[in-house]
């Protein structure tokens, strides 16, 4: 998971932060980092995104987490599914996730095939909120989400 762009510095070195703050490679956000320290009782702050190691490990746990989180406790995703919330809930944010809001035009550019698949199969569930937001009833489990985080 990355910027698309592939340039993720400045000639000078400086690391670019996003129109929406987020930073670095893996394009990390405050949301994103705060579960992370609160999660790993870490302390890291938005500066410390500037250190590629810290930035790289943050965006790989969210990804995993938001995977693992739908694949263990989603009402009987499949792994594909799993993924696919997983990558939603990186870039939209796991609650937005959880609630059922969908980033469609960021997985459909990703992943047309299975998205649609996805889509399909729920297509009784899902009404249009926004210009580039669905949602999909019965994904919230919050109760499971933060029993996890306590594990």
């Amino acid at each position: 998971m990355q910027e698309s762009s592939g340039k993720h510095r400045y000639g000078n070195g400086e690391v670019k932060i996003s129109k929406r703050n987020a930073i670095g490679k893996y394009q990390i956000t405050k949301v994103a980092l705060d579960e992370y320290n609160k999660y790993h009782k870490h302390k890291y702050t938005t500066n410390s995104l500037h250190n590629e190691w810290i930035n790289k490990i943050v965006g790989r746990w969210t990804l995993h987490n938001g995977i693992r989180y739908f694949h263990n406790n989603g009402n009987g995703f499949g792994i594909i599914d799993s993924m696919l919330l997983g990558l939603n809930s990186y870039n939209y944010g796991i609650k937005n996730t959880k609630e059922g809001k969908i980033y469609f035009t960021y997985l459909l550019a990703i992943a047309p095939t299975y998205f649609n698949y996805f889509i399909v199969r729920r297509s009784h569930n899902i009404t249009n909120v926004g210009s580039r937001v669905l949602k999909l009833k019965n994904i919230n489990a919050k109760e499971i989400y933060i029993r996890e985080l306590h594990e």
